[in-house]
């Protein structure tokens, strides 16, 4: 591993630090490549972008169309590793975007977003928190 550059707070847990430098595929080695992995072992997965507005959350996740992002790449090595093990896969996918405690579906057909509910779990049941 690299050593974290000097400034750097680390906290425990923290998998790692990309610069502003980083290639889309350089984000999908180090954030993606392992969660597909796992999922093709059967677990669940999950990839998350967090950070401030205007950071490259979206660019890092979506891409463009000469730099597919960490979706894209995700869903591409899935689909090629199954392929190549000759297992059958059923995929469920969510692209959720939490924003002032509002969340929403950016997958929805009718091209408008759709707005969720944001609810947890007490005491074995569900409670809406707004």
């Amino acid at each position: 591993d690299d050593p974290v550059p000097e400034g750097i707070k680390v906290y425990p847990g923290f998998d790692g630090l990309l610069d502003q430098d980083c290639s889309q595929e350089d984000c999908f080695q180090s954030a993606g490549r392992e969660a597909v992995d796992g999922i093709l072992l059967g677990l669940n997965g999950a990839i998350m972008a967090y950070g401030q507005t205007s950071t490259g959350k979206t660019h890092t996740m979506v891409g463009d169309k000469t730099r597919p992002g960490l979706c894209l790449k995700a869903a591409a090595h899935l689909f090629s590793e199954a392929g190549l093990q000759g297992a059958q896969i059923e995929v469920t996918a969510s692209f959720l975007q939490l924003y002032l405690n509002h969340i929403t579906d950016l997958l929805v057909n009718d091209g408008h977003e759709k707005k969720l509910k944001l609810r947890e779990f007490v005491e074995e049941d569900y409670v809406d928190t707004r």
